[in-house]
């Protein structure tokens, strides 16, 4: 077959690929009238994994064209859509892309994409579940962005990582000052496991001096990519109300619930501070779902290994908080932030 021949061919296969790849953005977009105009959003048909590496190569090449604001590949997922900053550079990738068809090493092999212009003010719905925000309006709910140095994170790995770890069915933990009942969320103030570490102490010392409290229990998680926890509300009667936790390494996205319906998706990037009060802490369910990825202002944000470090008071005698109806209801639930 002359070369002329199998560029017909392969153009060809490429042309009928492409009507297929429309069709299933149709069907997953919601897209029911759909006129190509020039706008700054594409949809992307990469047909590959997905996978960060596919992220990174897409990412490269799309940025010779012009500053990003967003873009997103999901795993499993045929398409993606990127945003440019200009519809400039949004016609120069189009363009370019539809009349040379680059061939990217994307996994499994390398191959060629394409990109079509995204309907005028559409509704994205690739990755919409997976979106999260900097400040949720949770009601109790603390963030503090930078609440340790670099150097004190890459330190508690170091220590921790020393000491065993501990298995559950979807995460590794330690426990210190008084070790963590799973099954009845609580613990056992009568029988203290280890004290704390002299490498904890800078933590302790800057918590009490922000919430005027000596903490007393620490369980330190450790998650990988994918890792999650059930809806849960940290049971009330063992432990008082502000529970302070520092995320380090990964950042995550945490899922609040109320019983109204209402669900916020909270973004803590590495080395912050999260703490849960009053409403926070007593009323909404917390969790971390099962995703590889969370979206933040419109980029992708692939998740890494991540260790919690949650610091509880012990309470003495009965809880005597304002939400008694929803006192304990998660008592027998494993959770843990």
């Amino acid at each position: 077959m002359s070369e002329d021949k199998r560029m017909k061919v392969y153009l060809k296969g490429l042309k009928k690929k492409k009507i297929k790849g429309i069709e299933l953005i149709k069907r997953d977009e919601k897209i029911e009238l759909w006129e190509e105009r020039p706008n700054c959003g594409l949809f992307i048909l990469h047909y590959s994994e997905g996978s960060e590496d596919d992220y990174h190569v897409l990412r490269s090449h799309l940025l010779q064209y012009g500053p990003l604001s967003s873009l997103i590949i999901l795993s499993g997922i045929n398409y993606g859509y990127a945003c440019y900053e200009s519809l400039e550079s949004a016609a120069i990738a189009y363009e370019t892309i539809n009349n040379s068809y680059p061939i990217l090493p994307f996994s499994p092999k390398p191959h060629p994409f394409t990109v079509l212009y995204t309907p005028i003010q559409h509704n994205l719905q690739l990755g919409k579940d997976s979106i999260c925000y900097e400040n949720v309006p949770v009601p109790g709910l603390i963030i503090e962005k930078d609440f340790i140095s670099a150097e004190y994170e890459q330190l508690l790995v170091e220590e921790l990582d020393k000491l065993p770890w501990n298995p559950l069915a979807n995460r590794r933990v330690q426990h210190f000052g008084f070790d963590f009942i799973y099954g009845a969320n609580s613990i056992n103030p009568e029988t203290p496991s280890s004290g704390f570490p002299a490498w904890i102490n800078p933590l302790l010392t800057d918590l009490q001096l922000k919430f005027g409290i000596s903490y007393d229990q620490l369980t330190v998680n450790d998650y990988q990519p994918g890792d999650s926890i059930p809806p849960h509300i940290d049971s009330h009667s063992p432990f008082e109300e502000i529970l302070a936790c520092i995320s380090i390494l990964g950042p995550i996205s945490m899922c609040f619930r109320n019983t109204d319906g209402r669900e916020f998706n909270q973004f803590i990037p590495p080395r912050s501070m999260l703490a849960m009060t009053d409403e926070a802490r007593y009323v909404w369910k917390h969790s971390i779902q099962q995703r590889r990825h969370d979206i933040v202002n419109g980029n992708l944000v692939h998740r890494k290994r991540r260790i919690s470090l949650t610091f509880r008071k012990i309470r003495i005698g009965p809880c005597r908080c304002k939400y008694p109806e929803f006192c304990d209801r998660d008592r027998y639930e494993e959770g843990s932030n």
